[in-house]
């Protein structure tokens, strides 16, 4: 929906002499153009779902919030996407973490990097200046890392940046930047075992055709040493490729003809090395996948294209518009190894994941997007005087994965290969629809399992929410930060959240009368189970000067402490008549219930300490009050 030029505007320019009319028909124009912006903010509109939002209630979730519904909570101003869980599985609620980066007109303010547990509760979320792309679980230096891009994505259709390193404490270990005055773009970050990185780049580079200059963007991209930001290798890809390869065709005449107007003839998307020190790189523009020498840069074979060196039986090259490209092992797929049978001798096969867009700006199809599983075949030492045999590479389809809503994803979008919890099993397939804010869960051989929307049906029409990838992976986040806490007169509660805490399972509170001081003697008095982000802990009367609460584990190890709130005042029973909950020596709690068993033994006795005594003392005034009668009938005169 856009705004309209008004005609009757132009209209009134011919009724000179009627300034009436035409200030009536300004006035009428500028109503309808007023109108229509407001239909255009509506219609983008991004709205908090409210305290008691339904997750099940898809009716209202699709009609009622504008196109991106989020949560809001009382303890912090965090803003995540509210997910409707369109199609559900057992099979997805799995443990695993959901990673994405929502984006997109409706999203504005929201943006910011998202984890959201099986469920579609919020886990964590940092909230940037700039447009993140990209978050992921990467391994650096041993140990899992939150990796993502941050910087100006209005460069082109690219962007220049910088990557980011965060530990499981969310604490900024590492800042990776392209060398040699370049910048990252937003398209592929890969670190590898040998802890460097590898960076996607685009660069402004002239180049000649024909004898004459021709202005792209060309692609690069390079490795790393994260540790002495050293350059180990770089690439470029007009240096492998002419131009003439690529099927996005200049948008207007003087694209790529003058230093103003740069043509993004290649595209780079995603790049990986795998062990043999090769590099595997996607090219949207190309529609291609090149397998680059990782000594030489040489390309030594490309799959799909204009310069496609394999030959297929089941249109295993009609990927047009890819992202996502990256190999896998016949074993990852245990019910393939028997199919695929013995391994020929000299003759190398692998598999390659794509997310196949088959769109693009300049590109149509008329098909709609989907996920490919492919093998491919091809020597394992090419021959060395360059000559190709086509039969000797060979790719077909293993496995498909369409929507049923038949979505058609112009930009963007991820496939994953998720390992199952079993290395015996087969592993799911996680799709992120990018331009259309969806993700979907197959199994391996095609079943959709799950079906998630971060976007209504009318995001997904016009592209108003989006996220480039969208990734599953298991995570566990002790943050640096404390918890947040905050008080709810109106309720008499305390909201505590623990923003990227994944180990909390309960919240434990506790009071003093004299101080707030981290050291002063706390005494607790409930303990309250963890429920998704944020948790109400009710204060129930019992209320004293300073309270705060302590974050427990499983095994009810104390994980985090939140900042003391002096409430300033007293109301109710005194707290300490209900105390349930302790802390040992070793620094564990001890849980209500031996407690309560302890107590009600003590009390016990008490009672019948006091039952006893009174018994006794009622026996000692009856033999006192016995006394006193046979005295007054031996001497009535004392």
């Amino acid at each position: 929906l856009k705004p309209t030029p008004c005609a009757c505007v132009r209209a009134t320019e011919r009724i000179s002499d009627n300034v009436l009319a035409k200030k009536g028909s300004d006035m009428h124009c500028a109503a309808l153009l007023l109108v229509q912006l407001l239909l255009l903010t509506y219609y983008t509109r991004a709205d908090d779902v409210g305290f008691d939002y339904d997750p099940t209630d898809l009716t209202a979730w699709e009609h009622d919030y504008g196109h991106y519904p989020y949560r809001t909570f009382e303890s912090t101003d965090l803003t995540p996407p509210a997910v409707a869980h369109k199609i559900g599985s057992p099979a997805c609620q799995d443990g695993l973490l959901t990673f994405l980066t929502p984006r997109g007109t409706a999203v504005n303010e929201s943006r910011g990097m998202v984890i959201l547990d099986d469920q579609g509760e919020l886990v964590w979320m940092q909230k940037t200046e700039g447009q993140p792309y990209n978050l992921d679980v990467q391994t650096y230096q041993g140990a899992p890392h939150l990796t993502y891009w941050l910087g100006d994505d209005t460069v082109g259709g690219h962007g220049e940046g910088d990557y980011y390193l965060l530990n499981s404490s969310y604490d900024l270990v590492a800042k990776i930047s392209a060398l040699g005055d370049l910048r990252a773009d937003l398209h592929s970050l890969s670190l590898t075992p040998n802890d460097t990185a590898i960076i996607s780049i685009y660069e402004q580079y002239e180049k000649e055709k024909g004898g004459q200059l021709q202005y792209i963007w060309d692609c690069l991209f390079q490795e790393i040493d994260i540790a002495t930001n050293s350059l180990i290798f770089q690439w470029r890809a007009s240096d492998y490729h002419n131009t003439s390869e690529s099927y996005h065709d200049p948008r207007y005449e003087e694209e790529g003809a003058t230093n103003h107007t740069h043509w993004d003839w290649y595209h780079l998307n995603s790049v990986e090395k795998d062990d043999l020190g090769n590099y595997l790189v996607s090219a949207r523009y190309t529609h291609s996948i090149s397998y680059i020498d990782g000594q030489t840069g040489d390309l030594i074979w490309t799959l799909g294209g204009k310069r496609n060196m394999f030959t297929s039986d089941d249109h295993a090259l009609d990927f047009s518009s890819q992202h996502f490209a990256q190999f896998h092992s016949v074993d990852e797929f245990p019910s393939l190894a028997a199919a695929f049978g013995a391994r020929q001798e000299g003759i190398t096969t692998r598999l390659i994941s794509l997310f196949d867009n088959r769109n693009d700006d300049t590109w149509d199809s008329g098909l709609a997007s989907r996920g490919l599983l492919l093998a491919v075949s091809y020597p394992t030492h090419p021959n060395p005087d360059g000559k190709v045999n086509k039969n000797d590479y060979k790719a077909r389809i293993v496995y498909e994965y369409l929507h049923p809503n038949e979505l058609v994803a112009d930009s963007q979008g991820s496939l994953q290969v998720v390992p199952a919890a079993d290395a015996n099993q087969d592993p799911g397939i996680l799709i992120g629809w990018g331009a259309r804010s969806v993700w979907s869960s197959y199994s391996a051989s095609g079943k959709l399992l799950c079906d998630d929307h971060f976007g209504t049906e009318a995001a997904i029409l016009n592209g108003s929410v989006q996220s480039y990838h969208v990734m599953r992976y298991p995570w566990i986040g002790l943050p640096s930060e404390p918890l947040s806490i905050v008080y709810n007169s109106e309720r008499d509660s305390l909201f505590v959240s623990w923003n990227g805490a994944t180990e909390v399972v309960s919240y434990a509170l506790q009071h003093n009368d004299n101080s707030g001081d981290y050291y002063a003697d706390w005494v607790y008095i409930s303990i309250t189970q963890k429920e998704g982000f944020e948790t109400e802990v009710p204060i129930g009367g019992c209320v004293t000067r300073f309270v705060r609460v302590i974050a427990l584990d499983v095994d009810e190890n104390v994980l985090g402490v939140s900042e003391a709130l002096e409430l300033l005042f007293t109301t109710g029973f005194h707290c300490d008549e209900i105390n349930n909950m302790y802390m040992t020596s070793d620094g564990k709690t001890l849980s209500a219930a031996p407690v309560a068993l302890i107590m009600a033994a003590m009390s016990f006795t008490m009672f019948s300490i006091l039952v006893f005594e009174s018994w006794r003392g009622y026996k000692a005034w009856q033999k006192k009050k016995e006394h006193a009668y046979y005295r007054l009938e031996v001497d009535p005169y004392l």
